[in-house]
């Protein structure tokens, strides 16, 4: 008898496991009522802004539900059937229609996964949802700008569902069926979408260009100037059709800031400064300065005159998942392990703890974080004291698809 239960219980420890590891992933919606879930940071806080953003309206106007998680490790689970289980555990998409997705990404595995609900799988096929993967978020991850590809993901996914869903039932099917016919839906969306947003150029560009103006006549060191305008540039991207309508705006933003970067600059005794190359930098850099530019945290210039009797070194914040460490000050700190210390619940709020670690310091420390309490949804049924998820209720079959970057 002791044989039989000892082996039932190796048996069990697997399902037990990927349980546990389900339930180390923050749900968005429990968590802060979005539909991002990002516990090693590496989002930036404007790009979950920015995803939320999308997401939400597409809640708020289709009912459609969609969750994008990024996780470090899910240590040697199979990433698709894991983010199946999570897809379920959610419950993601609306009750009775199952139209949610899941844009599923693992670090370490460099692993990513688009699961659709079965309501979307006629709108969002697996070929779809492999091109869209490998020609938007597979470039994007190569390069760690897991920000940038999972916008642009979600993006072309709207695009594709509102090409699809502004047919009838009868055209829908044709058009999904060869990835072609699909890709002139999309061409054919946005360049409708242009031409109309183009109608804003005008009145947006006076947005943009008066106060750019006056950052330049006004600023004449061109550190701060180039920080007024990076400045100019994160209110602009509260403007959901902004960089839609004006793409010359941000090429010149682009251009004036890489100006302002190397422009000449003279010491306080009005010595001619010359800016040196990443090598000669080097030297007048401290450890942690050049462990934060490995870490791709911040980047600095180095300025100094010919006779090496002034240096001026100069920092670039760059957007980063590693934050400040509380012992050494440098931005080389990085979330190491999330674990739930209390869940919440209807009634009471939970806690949490982040562990963090430093590249520079080595040095490290625990936060602990309250967990809002959930929040009914309002698209949930059920009864009394039953299981309401705080997502819509929807379910997937394993629609999607897949792949390494």
């Amino acid at each position: 008898m002791k044989k039989f239960m000892a082996i039932l219980l190796l048996c069990a420890f697997p399902i037990l496991a990927a349980k546990d590891l389900i339930d180390q992933i923050p749900n968005p919606k429990v968590t802060y009522g979005g539909y991002v879930s990002d516990r090693y940071t590496y989002l930036s806080k404007k790009e979950i802004r920015t995803l939320d953003s999308i997401l939400w309206h597409l809640d708020s106007t289709k009912s459609i539900e969609g969750a994008v998680v990024l996780t470090n490790s899910i240590g040697d689970r199979d990433p698709q059937v894991f983010a199946i289980d999570l897809f379920n555990k959610w419950e993601i998409g609306k009750k009775g229609r199952d139209n949610g997705f899941l844009i599923f990404a693992v670090i370490d595995q460099h692993y990513w996964q688009i699961k659709t609900g079965y309501g979307l799988e006629s709108v969002l096929p697996d070929v779809v949802c492999s091109r869209i993967g490998r020609s938007v978020l597979v470039p994007n991850f190569k390069m760690d700008e897991y920000g940038k590809g999972m916008i642009e993901t979600v993006t072309l996914l709207l695009s594709t569902m509102n090409a699809s869903i502004s047919h009838d039932s009868a055209a829908v099917s044709p058009a999904l069926a060869s990835v072609g016919d699909n890709d002139r839906n999309i061409l054919k969306e946005t360049l409708i979408l242009i031409l109309v947003l183009l109608g804003f150029a005008g009145p947006m560009s006076l947005v943009f260009f008066i106060p750019y103006r006056k950052i330049m006549k006004n600023t004449s060191d061109p550190y701060k100037a180039y920080f007024a305008v990076k400045k100019l540039y994160v209110a602009l991207v509260g403007f959901i059709f902004f960089p839609v309508a004006i793409p010359f705006v941000w090429w010149l933003i682009a251009r004036t800031m890489n100006k302002l970067r190397k422009q000449p600059r003279t010491g306080n005794n009005g010595k001619i400064l010359r800016l040196l190359n990443d090598e000669e930098e080097d030297t007048f850099l401290s450890a942690g300065q050049l462990m934060e530019e490995q870490l791709k945290s911040k980047d600095y210039d180095v300025w100094i005159s010919d006779d090496k009797d002034e240096v001026l070194v100069l920092p670039y914040d760059k957007t980063s998942r590693y934050t400040s460490c509380s012992q050494c000050n440098f931005k080389t700190r990085i979330s190491i392990k999330y674990r739930v210390i209390k869940s919440a619940t209807y009634t009471s709020s939970g806690k949490s703890e982040t562990t963090f670690r430093c590249k520079n310091c080595g040095h490290i420390e625990s936060v602990i974080q309250t967990i809002p309490r959930l929040s009914r949804s309002s698209g949930s049924g059920g009864s009394g004291g039953s299981h309401r998820s705080s997502f819509g209720g929807g379910h997937s079959g394993g629609g999607g698809a897949g792949g390494r970057w």
